[in-house]
This record gives C-alpha cells, structure tokens and sequence, in this order.
C-alpha cells in the first residue's frame, strides 16, 4: 500500500548525525541552498513515499539515487502526467492522453570514499581534467561500462512481468553520479552504448558536413569489458526507451526556486553556465550558455535537458514527444537522430552561486 509523506519536515534528522551523508548535511544547512529547502519540502507534502524508506536512504546511503527520483516526480507532477503510486515496482506508472508508462529509476554511482560536497562559491571547472584522451575514454569505455551495469541489473527484475506492466512501454530513466566530470560527456556516451554506434562528422570536398557511423562491438575498461549495443541484447526489447538527464540534481531545485523569488536574501546572483544544442547544421560541438537565473525569459522549465533514447526492437514502443520538453533520439536509415526542443536544450551545466556578504 503506498505511503503518504505526510506533514513531517524531510531535512529532520531520521538517523543519528554521524550516519548522515555529507550532501544532505551541506544543502540542508548552507543558505546557499534555501530556495532548493523552500521547493523540496513544498513537493514532499505532495510525494508519495511507497517503500517508507525515502528519508532514512536520501539522508545516508543514497542521497543521489533519492534525489534523481524526486526530480523525476517533480518534473511528471509539475508537466501534469498522472501519477499511480500504489506499487512498489516499478518507480512510476504515469497516464497521459490514453497512455500509460512504466518507469523505474537507475542511477550510477560514486564510493562513499569519494563523497565530498562541493562549496557552492567556488570555481565550478576548478576540479575537470578536459584533457582529449579522458574524455575520448570517457565516452569511448568508461561510461558505457558505469551505465551498462545498473541497465543490465534492471533487465533481471523483468517489470514487463508485473500485471500492471504487461504490455505498456516501459521506461529506464538514468543519470550518472560517479564522477562529477560524467555530466559533460554522458549523453553522447550513453546513445553510443545503447544502439552501439560512434557517431563522428565527416566533410565533403565542398565543406558540408556528413555525418557518419561506426559500428561498437566492445567497452573495455582495465579487466572490465561489456558488449555494446544494449537495445540488441536478450530482453531489451521489452525496454521502450531510456531516459536520460544530467539535471536531476539539487541544483535543478534550487534553480528552480530562485527563478521563483524563494528565499533569495543570502544569494546576491546565481550564474548558471554549460553546453548546448547548436542548431547550426553545420555544427560539429555544442554551443556554450552562461546566463544569471533570476534574468532569464522564458523560465527554466522542470523538463528541461532531458533526453529519451527509443529502442528500435521495443515490442511497445514509446511515443515520440511524450515527455514535455524532452529530446527525442532514435534510429533512422542506421543513423542516429536526435529532435530538440527549440529554442534552448541544455546538455549540461553547473551553477555557482554568489553569496551576499554577512
């Protein structure tokens, strides 16, 4: 039976003080984060806690996971899906215009050893190595590896099992948290494992571009290796799609409530800088952005920057533009497309906040 969250405060301590993850305790007591406090709690009035271990794993062991899913029910609550929570598997069964879809939350991440909260006035780059050969083996090995992983544990609960699932889409939405460097490169990574393709740019003697694809057999990392092309393994088929977003963090709520004027006293400005879609098509690199949050027209909606990845083989396939202001990538002629929403996708950022002088 599905639990309410109730009228009790999320940033009370459920476990002694020296269990809780250094992140909660960072956004739970820094002013830097109010506007962030003000629009969680405003959510967990109306969230449903399923398992009734929502706080006691968001405030130690799980911190990241537990966030990435209280931003997907922020973004199905805000963008007016109907949400069902009266089962405990998978995470969301949603309703929209005669559709009903399975999704179950998967994120990847990090060992406690390298949990350390990050100063919200600091230099955001201050710690990413950029250099050409880590991110070539970045996108090449290593996130493939970190996502096949979880993607793979989640094929072996087979939701499309479940009664309630039986031939619905069904719904993987990821993001990546090991690394504080995957949010750069962890879109481009994933659609290449996922259909097993490298995409690179070509030119003609004319100078148009052409886009083109090489075929992935393998990821190997160190003695770890995985085959690519997750969407042509046993079972896949019955996976619909994957959602994937690098904006399922606390920043995102505290942009969120900082563009909304909420408890903004301590913030003299909050910059929000990173890469996006260039629609020149003739563009080989994302674009770069940097704007101040509370300056921007139009706002910054809950859905944005996220990305679905549909499965070709996918016995139920999943709509096309179900997801509001979401990107849609798929496969067409062995090439793979991806339509954006116009006029701004992000495809990451961060966001440093400047704080007023006491």
């Amino acid at each position: 039976m599905a639990r309410k969250s109730g009228p009790g405060d999320m940033f009370e301590s459920v476990v002694p003080e020296d269990r809780l993850d250094p992140f909660f305790v960072q956004i739970r007591d820094q002013a830097s984060y109010a506007p962030a406090r003000r629009v969680l709690r405003e959510l967990w009035s109306e969230f449903i806690d399923v398992d009734g271990n929502f706080l006691e794993q968001w405030q130690t062991t799980a911190f990241d996971a537990r966030t990435y899913e209280f931003f997907l029910f922020a973004y199905l609550l805000r963008s007016g899906y109907d949400i069902n929570r009266n089962y405990d598997r998978p995470d969301f069964m949603i309703e929209r215009g005669g559709s009903t879809i399975a999704i179950e939350a998967v994120t990847t991440n990090p060992s406690p050893a390298t949990r350390t909260p990050r100063n919200p006035f600091s230099d955001p780059f201050g710690t990413m190595d950029v250099s050409p050969n880590v991110i070539k083996e970045k996108q090449l090995n290593e996130l493939p590896i970190r996502f096949g992983s979880p993607l793979f544990s989640k094929l072996t609960k087979k939701y499309w099992e479940l009664p309630h699932c039986q031939n619905i889409p069904i719904v993987l939405a990821i993001e990546a948290f090991h690394d504080p460097t995957a949010i750069w490169f962890a879109s481009a990574s994933l659609a290449q494992y996922l259909y097993g393709l490298r995409t690179f740019p070509t030119w003609t003697e004319e100078g148009q571009l052409l886009v083109r694809n090489e075929q992935l057999d393998n990821h190997v990392l160190g003695s770890k290796i995985i085959p690519s092309d997750f969407f042509n393994q046993p079972d896949t088929e019955r996976i619909s799609a994957v959602l994937f977003s690098n904006t399922g963090t606390i920043a995102k709520f505290n942009r969120m409530g900082y563009q909304s004027g909420y408890d903004t006293d301590a913030i003299a400005a909050m910059i929000r800088v990173g890469t996006c879609y260039d629609d020149d098509d003739q563009a080989v690199e994302p674009a770069s952005f940097e704007y101040e949050v509370s300056e921007r027209d139009p706002q910054e909606s809950w859905g944005e920057g996220l990305e679905v990845i549909h499965n070709p083989r996918a016995l139920n396939p999943l709509p096309r533009q179900f997801f509001d202001n979401a990107a849609d990538t798929y496969l067409q002629d062995r090439l793979v497309h991806t339509d954006v929403p116009l006029p701004f996708h992000p495809y990451a950022s961060v966001t440093q906040t400047i704080g007023i002088a006491p």
